[in-house]
């Protein structure tokens, strides 16, 4: 707790900022300077927008109608000046809350309690695949209980058990093609990715998941594709998150990752500039950090970390 006040009073007085602490995150504040944003910059301003506002924008750099109508929707439901510019106040207070930390539901539903404690009254139930925010954390008899709040701004308690919540996770939001990583409830990266075409053949498959195999160095078949890092995590496809070094690049680069390249119709998939044949195609440079953090395990999924894709 004493660290979480000092960070806050150290980003108060301008000595460190979000961004310092998420190396690996692109937060939309990057050479960013009042509403003079880059298109790179936009494609951050709407996936961060959809994780807090849920305004569900394709990551396609326009600051059309709809994404200008969810500014003005967050900027008014946080108290910040309603004009539609993302200045300094919206874009902190935007990457804050994009940057918050979260655990996962892993259970088919879990009790969310008034107070620490299995015997306190219980206010609600989340679901399997819900993402919590979690605000602070208390000790009660050797269990960790978290002070959360869920997306439509209800709070309370649940406990840290891990049949019941996980804080190590990957996140794939299609509507984004973005992926975030959790690990011990932080964002520690986030990068966009491509997932399949969505051509109802193709597509990724929506749930929550659990990463059952890990390799490097494989071949994929049917594809014959070369793949530096390897995470399983739909049996019945054999669907993935790797790597696609050898036909998007190794860096972040949105003609071949991000944006609406998913909803290409035109190609087959799993070409550069179509979407997936249902894998999670992730830019090499972002790859190997998730390789490191995610545990894998095809017979127990105790011991297996959640792949949510919704």
């Amino acid at each position: 707790m004493k660290k979480i006040l000092l960070i806050i009073a150290l980003m108060f007085i301008g000595i460190i900022n979000v961004n310092a602490l998420h190396d690996d995150v692109d937060f939309l504040s990057k050479n960013i300077v009042s509403n003079n944003y880059s298109k790179t910059q936009a494609r951050y301003l709407q996936k961060e927008l959809n994780m807090v506002m849920g305004c569900d924008l394709d990551t396609d750099g326009i600051v059309g109608p709809l994404t200008k109508a969810c500014i003005l929707e967050f900027q008014s439901a946080y108290g910040l000046e309603v004009d539609g510019l993302v200045g300094p106040a919206t874009r902190t207070k935007l990457n804050q809350l994009y940057s918050e930390d979260k655990i996962i539901v892993r259970s088919s539903t879990v009790r969310i309690h008034d107070n620490p404690g299995t015997t306190t009254p219980i206010l609600f139930r989340a679901k399997k695949g819900d993402i919590l925010t979690v605000l602070d954390r208390v000790t009660l008899s050797d269990t960790v209980w978290y002070y959360i709040r869920t997306k439509d701004g209800r709070y309370g308690y649940v406990t840290s058990n891990s049949k019941y919540t996980r804080s190590t996770f990957v996140e794939v939001d299609i509507v984004s093609q973005t992926l975030r990583l959790y690990e011990n409830t932080e964002l520690v990266l986030d990068t966009p990715v491509t997932t399949g075409k969505a051509d109802g053949r193709h597509d990724t498959n929506k749930g929550l998941h659990y990463a059952t195999f890990k390799d490097t160095d494989r071949v994929l078949m049917p594809s014959n594709s070369f793949v530096n890092y390897w995470i399983r995590f739909y049996e019945p496809r054999s669907l993935g998150v790797h790597d696609a070094t050898k036909w998007r690049g190794y860096s972040v680069n949105f003609s071949t990752y991000g944006g609406t390249v998913y909803k290409q119709q035109n190609g087959e998939a799993g070409k550069p500039y179509t979407g997936s044949h249902g894998c999670v195609n992730v830019p090499g440079v972002k790859m190997s950090k998730i390789y490191e953090v995610i545990r894998a395990n095809k017979y127990n999924n105790m011991k297996a970390d959640p792949i949510y894709v919704h």
